[in-house]
């Protein structure tokens, strides 16, 4: 008879990585796609999850009221801009123009 092997969720792992360096703090947003990790960390009382706001600006006159409202979270936050494809290739591409060819 052979032992069946105990099968791992997909946080333990990334949790136990966690572990081995020694991280203390994990900063993220608590949602459907994180729960498998949630989970894993906590059961593991040696690192401390840290939940975050997150905002969503899909439009460059948004950018202030999203940063005035993190400002007045009183948590950490983040702000994910949505960005042009377009405009990130032109910027990526410019910010090479001074490597030598």
């Amino acid at each position: 008879m052979s032992k069946s092997k105990k099968s791992l969720t997909g946080g333990q792992p990334a949790v136990k990585s966690l572990k081995k360096e020694k991280v203390e703090h994990v900063f993220g947003i608590i949602g459907s796609a994180t729960m498998e990790m949630l989970d894993a960390l906590y059961h593991e009382k040696t690192i401390k999850f840290i939940g975050v706001r997150g905002f969503k600006v899909e439009k460059i006159s948004e950018i202030n009221e999203a940063v005035k409202a993190a400002l007045k979270c009183n948590k950490p936050a983040v702000i994910d801009v949505d960005v042009d494809p377009k405009a990130l290739y032109s910027f990526r591409r410019d910010s090479f123009k001074h490597r030598i060819k």
